[in-house]
């Protein structure tokens, strides 16, 4: 799946385009045009993949607010764990 590989190569691409926001860029994902999708779970394990993506796309947005608009990180730390808690239980 694309998004695990990005996932991999945040840190190279962190080097290659410096900033999160050229990362977030490069990933053609827009703070704000983000938000949820509901998946619906099946039997393959898809939606586990789906909420894995979510957080991962959450976290590199995350970065770009504290880079962007200078949010201090505990203040991430706590959306990050508020969302990660709806993520997984299925309220996204």
């Amino acid at each position: 799946m694309k998004t695990l590989a990005y996932e991999k190569n945040i840190e190279r691409l962190k080097a290659k385009y410096r900033t999160f926001s050229n990362v977030a860029r490069y990933m053609r994902m827009d703070v704000r045009h983000f938000r949820y999708q509901r998946r619906t779970p099946n039997k393959f394990g898809l939606h586990r993949v789906s909420q894995a993506t979510k957080i991962m796309r959450l976290r590199m947005l995350l970065n770009v607010l504290c880079e962007e608009y200078g949010i201090s990180r505990d203040t991430m730390a706590e959306a990050m764990r508020k969302a990660d808690a709806r993520i997984m239980s299925g309220k996204s």
